[in-house]
């Protein structure tokens, strides 16, 4: 008499390693260190713009450089990356840091053990910076000019700089700047702008 023969499933354990998730998960290497966008700690950030803490816990508008300090003065060793926070292109600039050594596996920092905490010290450290207690007295950004008129000139209300939707930044990208690809995507004269 034959006896009917079933397909192994993932129950009975038969397929091997290599079709559980868990095995492909370890078969490759995973970078364990936590990424930090200052949006993350942004005070004046909504959660839908990307805020992570708390606002009262948040600090306004950290800088990656103002990050770096706090953790470097905390013990860690922090790597800035050029990346693109996906919320918000023109947010540029990522800093990853392990919480744990990675030979033994203890806390960098013994009381912070997770990425919140670590996000609230930093909240909690920025503001006590010499730069944010003492800033220092810088001349205004120059005005950027196309055809010998101040950008954005002709909307009421709005400074030089600042883009029809009310933020800073860039007006456009500077000659040569232009992302790879994209040259033959700008309508004519409008390249480099």
């Amino acid at each position: 008499a034959a006896r009917a023969t079933r397909a192994p499933s993932m129950a009975d354990g038969e397929l091997g390693a290599a079709s559980s998730s868990v095995a492909r998960y370890d078969e490759y290497a995973h970078d364990k260190r936590i990424i930090i966008h200052p949006v993350y700690l942004n005070s004046k950030a909504t959660i839908a713009d990307g805020r992570v803490i708390a606002a009262e816990h948040g600090v306004e508008n950290p800088t990656l450089g103002e990050i770096i300090e706090v953790l470097k003065h905390l013990g860690y060793q922090p790597a800035l990356e050029d990346k693109i926070y996906s919320r918000d292109a023109l947010a540029r600039g990522r800093i990853r840091v392990n919480l744990k050594d990675a030979a033994t596996g203890e806390l960098t920092v013994p009381e912070i053990a997770s990425r919140k905490q670590l996000l609230r010290k930093l909240g909690e450290s920025i503001p006590n910076l010499k730069s944010r207690k003492e800033p220092s007295a810088k001349a205004p950004a120059p005005a950027i000019e196309y055809g010998g008129a101040p950008a954005m000139s002709m909307v009421p209300g709005m400074g030089a700089g600042m883009s029809p939707v009310g933020m800073p930044g860039r007006v456009g990208m500077p000659a040569g700047m232009m992302p790879p690809g994209m040259a033959g995507v700008m309508p004519p004269g409008m390249g480099g702008v």
